[in-house]
Formats: structure tokens, sequence, C-alpha cells
């Protein structure tokens, strides 16, 4: 690196270098250059003694002198600001630029119209006093009403005035042959929009910096606590934006901010599903609201205002680290050209994955200082700014690994079906077990490679399903099996069968004496139906009397008074029929019996009717008097009643009993 110094009128006076043993070298030199302020720094150090003498350049190396250089085709001349030295060395800090721009200041400008930059640049004398030239204009265009109220040096004038218009800017310093300044020309552009729009520098889409390659560390951090996703803006005097409507889309053809007439606030609808202000709000109000009053004067403006702010801070504010390599500084890349400052260029981080599982980070970025040393290289750096996040393009083959290393670290669960439950009865019966993975949480299936059962420790079968029969399960036996996937055993589980044996069946007891038939009592109210039977019908039992043992004589459904039969049939028909042939009949009141043996004197019945007078018989021996048997009939609500549980009404019990008195 050849550096020339100029004296107080910028004429050439001699040479710094390196390379040259007749030329006083330098170190511990920082060429820096900043986006934002258009401008550049160079710090450097001269010995001031060789071989133990004071050298006669020395008196060249003062606070008057300037030094200029070229570098990547650009020239750059800078005035001494800072100038310390001691018994050993001088060391400078210098600035581009001259002493004008940076030192003399600019008083107040009062306005209440708009004007073009050139204007604001003519009426505060920013830079024709300071023999610098407007070249490249793209803001020539736009006007605005721009007032200020204090003074400020020309450079921070000059950066408000573009910052206000929208724009960025660069010095380019041309000089002529002779080492002596020809021209400072400034170029203002229109300000990089993350986008189509570029700015200073070049959009570099050749250039793809990479982790472990030329970028050497990435840090990212996210901050939150700035959001908002609502806004109301007001205009000069209260103008109001609420008769107006706007609406932007995103890529994906969403609607992401949007104002609608009628309304007075702007919104970004997306930002507030995903930051919404509440988590739970009965009012369906998710939306986080900001109010702004501004100066702009009309409905328009208001909305780009808006519109700037919640694109700003609708959603986290993400930061992010890039360390690059010191060689990249001044390496060539991408088509061969090093970078400059301003450039974007694409940065690719393999060791990062999002909340949406995309593998790799991958990031746009714009070159916004870039420190050099021509001595000592190891000491570039480059600082990035203007981060933009960017669809990953990592490669598919990076993809595709990250993705099995994440399969290979996601679990699978398991479960088994039993088509006939997992216990016998009596040792009868099968059932048929079926093994089953997923993957994750997927609620597909997934085949394994293959499946091993086994019962009670020992394999038993080599696959998905298997029939078990109860005469193999004695007690109980435990089932399990492994699924293999790869190689590799991924999933597990066991069930356990048993078997359940019902108890010896018992002697069958002596059948008990059939009790006589009792008449039947007065109808009851129609009970509660039993349980269905196999056809779904319910069975009734009907009674009928009868005075012979076909029924055809006195027959009757209901009374029972002076019958001597009662007949019975079931079905499944309520009423009871009137045709005698359907009863079974049975006689109530049997014939006489013997004559037995004379009892007690009972009492005098009543007298019955004369017969007619048969033929006077041979006079037998007297026999004991003979007696009725009478049936009789009570009714309980419990098996084993009381005496004052007993009634005449009938009830859920019946009790019958004969002897040979009528009386109950």
């Amino acid at each position: 690196m050849l550096i020339s110094i100029h004296d107080r009128t910028l004429e050439r006076v001699g040479f710094l270098s390196n390379d040259d043993s007749e030329s006083p070298d330098f170190k511990d030199d920082n060429f820096h250059r900043y986006l934002a302020q258009g401008t550049s720094t160079f710090d450097f150090t001269v010995n001031k003694i060789k071989n133990g003498v004071v050298q006669d350049y020395v008196q060249l190396l003062n606070e008057h002198a300037y030094f200029s250089f070229q570098y990547e085709g650009e020239d750059f001349l800078f005035d001494s600001v800072i100038v310390e030295e001691d018994d050993d060395k001088i060391t400078f800090n210098c600035l581009t630029l001259n002493l004008e721009m940076r030192n003399e200041q600019v008083k107040e400008l009062k306005n209440t119209a708009a004007h073009n930059i050139q204007w604001y640049f003519d009426q505060m004398g920013l830079i024709n006093f300071a023999k610098i030239t407007l070249g490249i204009n793209e803001v020539s265009s736009y006007t605005r009403v721009i007032n200020y109220d204090g003074e400020d040096t020309k450079l921070s004038r000059l950066i408000s005035v573009i910052q206000n218009f929208d724009g960025e800017f660069e010095f380019v310093t041309k000089l002529k042959r002779d080492g002596t300044l020809d021209n400072i020309t400034l170029n203002i552009y229109k300000k990089n929009d993350n986008g189509d729009i570029q700015g200073v520098g070049q959009n570099r889409n050749d250039v793809l910096l990479s982790f472990g390659d030329n970028i050497s560390g990435v840090s990212r951090k996210v901050e939150k606590a700035q959001i908002f996703n609502s806004i109301y803006v007001t205009g000069k005097d209260g103008l109001s934006w609420k008769d107006s409507a706007w609406s932007v889309t995103n890529s994906e053809g969403k609607e992401e901010f949007y104002k609608r007439a009628g309304e007075s606030y702007a919104k970004a609808p997306l930002s507030a599903q995903m930051f919404p202000s509440q988590l739970q709000s009965s009012s369906g109000d998710i939306f986080t609201n900001k109010n702004e009053s501004t100066e702009y004067t009309t409905v328009n403006a208001m909305w780009g205002y808006a519109l700037s702010q919640l694109k700003q801070y609708a959603y986290p504010l993400i930061s992010y680290e890039v360390t690059a390599t010191s060689n990249l500084t001044v390496s060539s890349t991408g088509d061969g050209t090093p970078l400059h400052i301003g450039d974007t260029v694409r940065i690719q981080d393999k060791n990062f994955i999002d909340s949406d599982g995309n593998v790799g980070l991958f990031l746009s970025a714009r070159v916004s200082e870039l420190e050099i040393s021509f001595t000592n290289p190891t000491n570039n750096k480059i600082t990035f700014s203007n981060y933009i996040k960017l669809k990953s393009e990592v490669s598919d083959d990076l993809t595709a690994r990250m993705q099995e290393i994440i399969n290979a670290n996601t679990p699978y669960r398991s479960d088994i079906t039993s088509t006939n439950g997992l216990q016998f009865k009596n040792g009868t019966g099968t059932t048929t077990l079926g093994a089953h993975i997923y993957f994750g949480s997927d609620d597909k299936e997934t085949t394994a490679d293959s499946y091993e059962w086994s019962k009670d420790g020992t394999v038993v079968a080599p696959t998905q399903t298997i029939t078990v029969d109860a005469s193999g399960v004695v007690d109980k036996a435990v089932y399990s099996f492994k699924a293999t996937v790869a190689g590799k055993v991924v999933a597990s589980q066991s069930v356990t069968i048993t078997n359940v044996n019902d108890g010896a069946k018992g002697a069958q007891g002596p059948r008990g004496p059939q009790g006589p038939q009792g008449l039947k009592g007065d109808p009851g109210a129609t009970g509660i139906p039993g349980q269905a039977g196999a056809d779904g019908k319910t069975s009734y039992l009907h009674i009928a009397y009868a005075t012979n043992s076909t029924g055809t004589a006195g027959f009757d459904v209901s009374n029972a008074t002076g019958k001597t039969y009662i007949g019975q049939y079931t079905d499944f028909t309520a009423n009871d029929s009137t045709d005698p042939s359907k009863y079974a009949w049975t006689l109530i009141k049997g014939d006489k019996g013997d004559k037995g043996a004379t009892g007690p004197q009972g009492p005098q019945g009543e007298r019955g009717i004369a017969g007619a007078t048969g033929a006077t018989g041979s006079p037998g021996p007297k026999g004991a008097d003979g007696r009725s048997s009478y049936i009789h009939i009570k009714y309980a609500p419990v098996i084993n009643p009381t005496d004052s549980q007993i009634t005449d009404t009938p009830n859920a019990y019946i009790g019958v009993y004969t002897d040979l008195q009528s009386g109950r």
C-alpha cells in the first residue's frame, strides 16, 4: 500500500510505504468505512527513528498534513484530526471530508412549504461552499416540509436532510494525477428497503457466505417488548383518515396490513394472531394499539407513515451478529470482486432450526462497516446490518441429514389390539393379538420391517398378529412383541391373558312336594313386564273356573264361587281367552272319600233339601260322620310374614293350606 503525504495546500510532498525501503513505513493501521455517515477514518502510526536517528521525513508528519491512497479503484483523502507524538513515534487519527463539513455550523430553518432536496442544500449552503458537487440524486422528485429549530454542523444537517427524504448517500473523492484534490461528489440514493431498492452498494447475489467457511460465528437475539399491531395516526391540524382505506398483502397473498374505511386504526392482523394483546379476551380484541400525531398534510402520507411503523414494530425485533473471517474483507468472493460498503449478501448457517422445523438460518445482510488493516490483515473486520431472515436454501442433502437426526431421536408409540378381550373362561375361546406402532405423534400406523411375539419370554411367532387359544393358558400368560425398523428395535409392549374357571356343579337336591292349587284371587293391577325373551315378547298366565273337567259348564274367567274345576294356560296375550279348550283343567274339590272313624260331634249343619224317598234298605252298621275338606288362601308382602302382615287383599305372595274347617 502506497500512501501519499500532502501539505496544507494538498500538494504531494512524500510517501508512506512498507514495500519501499527508501520511504517511511507505517504500522497499527486501521482503515474504517461507515455506510450510515458516508465517511471513512484512517488511523496509523509512523516510527520517527531508524538506526537510532530521527528521520528527516518527520518534518512532513504534523497536524497540517493530509493523506491519500487508492483502494479498490476508489480515491480516499484524509485530514489529520488528532496527532499524538512522543520520542519514538507519531500516531494520526484521520477523517475524510474537510473541516468545513465537519465543523462549520448552520442555523435554524423556518419553513412551511414543501421543497425538493436541492432547495434545502442551497438554502442552508450545505454543499456549495464546501466544494462538493451533487451527482446521482434518486430523490430529486421528492418534496418535504422540514424545519430546524437549532444549529448543527453541516455534516449532521446534511445527513438529517437526506434521511428526511428517505435516502442514503456516499461521498466519492477523485484526485488528480499529482495527488491534489480534483473534486468530491455527493451521490444520493433511495434508501434500501430490504427489497427492490438497493441504495449504496450492490446486491451481491453472487455471494453466499457460510458458517465454517468465511463466517466464524452467528448469534441471534429476539425482542418482543416493543410490539404493537394497531396504530391511530392524525395529521397536521388534526387531519383525519377515518374515511380512507388501504390494504397490503404479503408474498403468500395474505392480508398483512390494512386500514378500513370508517375505522380509526390501521392494523396488522397476522401480527395480532401471532402476538395477541391478551391470551383470553371476551371482547375478541387481540390488537395492541398505539396513537401517533404527525405533521403530514395528506392521508396518503399518514398511511405511509403508519405502514412503515407497523412493518417495523408489528413483529419482534430480531438482531443478528455475524462474525466474518478476517480474510473475507479483502478477498475476492462470488464473481471475483471483494465486498464493498453497502453491498447486500446472503449468509447461511446450518446450526439453526426454527419453530417450523426449517433447517438452517438463511439471512440477507448489508455491509455497514469495513475495517481493513494493510499491515495486519488478521485485524480485518466486516460489520453487517439490515438483517433479513430469508427462506432457507439449505441444500437438500443437509435437510435430509438433519431430518435423519430428528427421526433417529423421535420415539415410536406401541399398541396391542385384541379381537376377543384378554380373559378366557373355563379354558375355551380364542383371541387374536395385533402389534401396532406409530412414529412420534403420527396418527397413521407405521409398518415395521419385522415383528416378534413371545409368550412368557419365549419367542413363539415372527408375525404382526398372533392367535392365542385358551387351551394354552392355564392361569395366565404374558404375551409381548418387539417391532424392528432398519435393524433397530423401535418399540415393544406386553399384555397378560388370564383364564378363569367356574366352580364344580353341586348335586341336585330332592324335589319338594307339590302344594295344592289355590283359588284364583281377585285380579290385581297389571304387573311390570319381565325381561324380554328371545323373541322379545312377554308371557302371560291365564286362569278360568268351571264345573266340569272340560270347562264347558259354568265357565268363568274371574268368579270362582261354586266352581269345582280350575283351568290354566300361558301365551303372549294379556287378555284371558273365553275358549275353554285352551285351558288345562284341574279338579278343585275331590269326590267324597271312604268313611273314616267316627270323629267328635261337629256342629249341626244346615238341613239339606229332602231327596226322593228310596226303597227301604237293610240297615247297615252306623259309620263315623264324614267331613268336607276346605282350601284357605291368604296374602302377604313377604315370603315369611308375621300375623299382622297376613291379609285377604292380594299382594306379592299368596299362602294356601287345606283343612276340614270352613272358617278361615
